[in-house]
């Protein structure tokens, strides 16, 4: 019998041993969670955005790390739909959505229609309540972009990945202050299977799941499923006004002392979305210290894990956390000083400057501990990454 995969979450991350993506389950079988689970590893890079008509008043990221299933198929019976968190300082009315979706399993075009509703928040605060708006858009009134294909690491992972975008019937108005949910749902027969694009860390609150064919009757917050991490949903909404804009800030910088010489040394600095609320910050590097060090890196850090790339992004809500890595100068009694400087992807003014200070022991000051560190380095060249 085929293995049927309802959910799927792919995503890369250089320090990581066991992340489960839900699930894996045989035809018509109840949802088990065990060691069946296993780890996809993709990332998109390149910022992704859909077509679109007027001005981006919220920006939930469309910079995309993998995707979970949502669609409807009463028939199968599949029921998995997800719903993430919005909310505006003051009032603003949209007229279109975008986002990130796609088919798999098998990876083919089924060209379904889609539900999209907006939800109040939940009596109890940061949890799906009250349908606010809902509509049902034809597939042939939904705006269609392919923008990549993904082999998986297994059967039934391949998946057509598209941007959307779509006009609402009439302009929708929400309040300021007030926390709304989406959720964006394929409607169609299994196979193939939708999806919706996510990415990490999350702008507000985690994605939230319900599926009684998956065993979440209610909705639950994805860290309280087997996938157990802070996901976000690849979503705009669009209408008439100003477009939210980021901006950039830089906090602290980065003093090594007693570096051994030609050792890799790592420190963590924090930068900010200081801009419009509903604004998404993507930020790459733009310079490094030429002069010195090798192999600079500059890489996103979050719960003690590493991204293997450059550059990433970062919502209003919350710092973001970077690992500043280089292979210390091989030169010893010496004092290095520089500089790092971000950018704003979209906005070349907008940078911010990390001061950097690299200092090399004086031979004559060292001590004897100081001297079997240096020694030890020298012959266990490991010693340098656990240093």
């Amino acid at each position: 019998m085929k293995t049927k995969i309802i959910g799927i979450l792919v995503i890369t991350l250089l320090i990581a041993t066991v992340i489960p993506a839900v699930g894996i389950l045989n035809e018509k079988e109840p949802l088990f969670i065990g060691d069946n689970f296993k780890l996809g590893m993709y990332y998109q890079k390149d910022y992704t955005s859909a077509n679109l008509e007027g001005s981006i008043l919220w920006d939930n990221g469309m910079h995309y790390h993998g995707f979970f299933g949502s669609q409807w198929d009463p028939a199968y019976p599949l029921d998995v739909i997800n719903a993430d968190d919005f909310q505006f300082d003051e009032a603003k009315s949209i007229t279109n959505v975008n986002w990130i979706g796609g088919y798999f399993n098998p990876c083919e075009d089924g060209d379904f229609d889609w539900n999209i509703t907006f939800y109040t928040d939940g009596v109890e605060g940061n949890i799906p309540g009250e349908v606010f708006y809902k509509e049902i858009f034809p597939n042939s009134e939904v705006h269609e972009t392919y923008i990549g294909f993904f082999e998986g690491p297994e059967d039934g992972l391949d998946s057509y990945i598209f941007s959307y975008w779509v006009d609402l019937a009439e302009p929708i108005t929400f309040n300021s202050g007030q926390k709304y949910w989406i959720s964006i749902q394929g409607l169609g027969a299994f196979p193939p299977q939708t999806h919706w694009a996510l990415h990490i860390p999350s702008v507000n609150h985690n994605v939230f799941i319900q599926s009684n064919y998956f065993g979440w009757p209610d909705w639950t917050d994805i860290l309280d499923t087997p996938l157990s991490f802070s996901y976000d949903a690849c979503f705009q909404l669009v209408g008439d006004g100003d477009p939210v804009a980021a901006d950039l800030e830089g906090k602290g910088g980065i003093v090594w002392e007693n570096v051994c010489v030609g050792s890799i040394i790592n420190d963590t600095i924090e930068i900010s979305n200081i801009g419009d609320t509903g604004s998404m910050l993507e930020w790459k590097v733009q310079s490094v210290p030429e002069e010195w060090g090798i192999n600079w890196s500059v890489r996103w850090y979050f719960n003690g894990l590493t991204a293997p790339f450059e550059g990433g992004f970062v919502g209003t809500t919350k710092s973001e956390v970077l690992l500043v890595e280089v292979q210390a100068p091989d030169e010893k009694n010496k004092e290095f000083t520089g500089e790092i400087v971000l950018v704003n992807s979209d906005n070349p003014d907008d940078t911010c400057t990390i001061n950097l200070v690299c200092k090399t022991p004086k031979s004559r000051e060292l001590n004897q501990f100081h001297l079997l560190i240096e020694k030890l380095c020298e012959q266990f060249p490991i010693l340098r990454y656990l240093l």
